[in-house]
């Protein structure tokens, strides 16, 4: 049976069908056989029946195939190439299958009936059987295949002899009329025009250097270290640079590599078809230089170039950074701030890759929604070394039941947008959006998604407001308390010192005085006797009776202008010259 690709590409061109999402669900509903999905397709067309002879099953005895193989009947390029019109106009007609001598050849049942899937409507010219001999190392294969067949058919026939996969084979040596060469993607052999019934190609295949091991010395010149490592030849360029990235601690992206052939697709090409050395190679790995400002700007300019390309002018805003801080950013924060995310995972080789994106996800209304309400974080799984990371990334974040099931997603049923949503502190995948929905089963998920998130945000936020509410009551009996505390604890102090001050000396005394007055900060002014032999100390613990800890204010002495807390406070106010008067000023200390 011919891939999907094919298959959905043959029933476009029969039905004029232009939606491939609608071409796909009929397709899947008929589990991708071709001839019941146009039947379907048809028969909803147009309310005249389909006649059962145009699929084979009213042809007389002499026409019909046998049972068993009418299951296998898929349309050729004969019946591709036609409109609609034409099919309708013609759907009465008798169909015409190669002669019986023809389908008693010695080719083998099965390539027979996928020959005689090529059937045409109203055709005068039945499909011609070529004969091949294909030289393979020291063997030499015979295969019949109807020349309305494509060379891929007779590829594919070929890996079934000789085990090795149609991509790695090169076939040489056709001759035709008017070219030396024929291209795999011709539409069939017979359109090559190749002039005798036997052709002799010559296969060669890379099966030896893809089983080989090579050897590859890899210079780190960051710290100047060498590197020796053994692959076999079909391991791809993108899975080596993977293993190296555990080697020396630099991501992919970051990696300059010297040494490698120009014009590589890391993700496909092996080291067996890269060109590179055998049996051993020699290359160089360093870390990229952060970025300049004019290379920022060059790498966001192309950027937007590959996003315009891919999604248009209107697509989603994808979160720069790890997977770990998009759940950060999305769920692991105050519940009014909290996001849905959503995770894209995307595969190149997927064929609804471009419709979804640009017929889907770009609609301006699912972008508009997904901004306002989702983080989006996105994944490329085309190749198998990134596939292996989200693996691991998924294991770590969401459980292994998560990781099995993308570990069990298969190319042709990406793209798929994971919604993550956070539950009692688990995180965990609530809906999962696949590439052959519409736009508004896309948007009807999307806010259904979001409005359970909302409900159950709704009580997280009470809880959280709650907690808050008495957070704050606490912390302001706390600070009061605190309060409270400081000032029995400063009153205490004063105290102390208090009784500690010896007596101020009466008016009429006999010994030497002074007179000290403290002008304080609010206005006040404090005046105060004291003997002229007593400590500086004794001035000091009187300001701090008075509630000016020294460890809060300056002391300042007017003339000459200096701090009394900096002096030694054993010295008598009278060495300190501060008789007979004096005037102090207490100034809060800034730090």
């Amino acid at each position: 049976m011919a891939d999907h690709d094919q298959v959905l590409a043959e029933f476009q061109t029969v039905t004029g069908n232009e939606d491939i999402i609608e071409c796909i669900a009929i397709l899947e509903q008929n589990d991708w056989n071709l001839m019941e999905a146009v039947q379907l397709a048809l028969a909803s067309s147009d309310p005249e029946p389909v006649p059962q002879s145009i699929f084979g099953d009213s042809l007389p005895a002499s026409h019909q195939l046998p049972e068993a193989s009418r299951s296998n009947i898929s349309f050729d390029e004969a019946v591709v190439g036609r409109s609609v019109q034409s099919l309708n106009a013609e759907r009465h007609s008798v169909v015409n299958f190669p002669p019986a001598e023809a389908a008693a050849s010695s080719v083998q049942p099965e390539v027979s009936f996928q020959s005689f899937s090529g059937f045409s409507i109203r055709s005068t010219t039945p499909p011609r059987l070529l004969n091949f001999k294909i030289e393979y190392r020291d063997r030499t294969i015979e295969l019949s295949v109807f020349d309305n067949e494509r060379v891929g058919k007779l590829k594919q026939l070929l890996e079934q002899e000789i085990g090795v996969p149609a991509s790695k084979q090169n076939l040489c040596g056709w001759v035709s009329k008017h070219d030396r060469k024929v291209s795999d993607e011709r539409p069939h052999l017979g359109s090559s025009s190749l002039e005798r019934s036997e052709i002799i190609l010559l296969c060669t295949i890379l099966l030896e250097r893809l089983s080989q091991m090579y050897t590859l010395n890899i210079h780190f010149k960051d710290n100047n270290k060498m590197y020796s490592v053994e692959y076999p030849g079909s391991k791809t360029v993108q899975e080596v640079k993977g293993d190296v990235y555990s080697m020396i601690d630099v991501p992919v992206s970051r990696q300059v590599w010297c040494g490698w052939p120009d014009s590589m697709d890391d993700d496909r090409m092996t080291l067996a078809d890269s060109g590179i050395g055998f049996p051993c190679h020699s290359l160089e790995v360093s870390a990229a230089k952060p970025y300049s400002r004019s290379a920022r700007t060059a790498t966001k300019s192309r950027m937007k170039k590959t996003h315009k390309v891919m999604f248009g002018d209107c697509h989603p805003v994808f979160y720069i950074g790890s997977l770990e801080n998009a759940l950060k950013d999305a769920l692991q924060c105050s519940a009014r701030d909290r996001k849905l995310l959503a995770i894209y995972l995307h595969h190149d080789g997927s064929i609804l890759s471009n419709v979804f994106c640009s017929q889907v996800l770009c609609s301006e209304s699912i972008v508009t929604f997904l901004s306002n309400s989702f983080i989006i974080w996105a994944w490329d799984m085309t190749s198998e070394s990134n596939k292996a990371r989200l693996l691991t990334m998924c294991t770590q974040h969401f459980g292994s039941l998560a990781a099995n099931t993308v570990r069990n997603i298969k190319p042709d049923e990406l793209p798929l947008l994971l919604v993550i949503s956070r539950n009692r502190g688990t995180n965990e995948v609530v809906h999962a959006i696949r590439g052959n929905t519409t736009a508004d089963d896309m948007m009807f998920s999307l806010i259904h998604a979001h409005e359970s998130f909302r409900e159950q945000l709704q009580a997280e936020i009470q809880e959280e407001d709650e907690r808050e509410a008495r957070e704050r009551v606490k912390r302001e009996q706390d600070r009061a308390y605190e309060e409270s505390l400081e000032a029995d604890r400063a009153k205490a102090v004063r105290q102390s010192v208090a009784n500690q001050l010896p007596d101020e000396p009466p008016p009429n005394c006999e010994e030497p005085c002074t007179v000290i007055r403290v002008r304080c900060p609010e206005g006040r002014n404090l005046v105060r006797r004291f003997l002229a032999s007593d400590p500086l100390e004794t001035l000091l613990n009187y300001i701090i009776s008075e509630g000016y800890h020294i460890n809060e204010f300056k002391v300042l002495a007017t003339f000459p202008r200096r701090d009394l807390t900096q002096l030694d406070a054993k010295e008598s106010l009278q060495t300190l010259k501060l008789v007979p008067q004096e005037t102090v000023i207490l100034e809060e200390k800034n730090d």
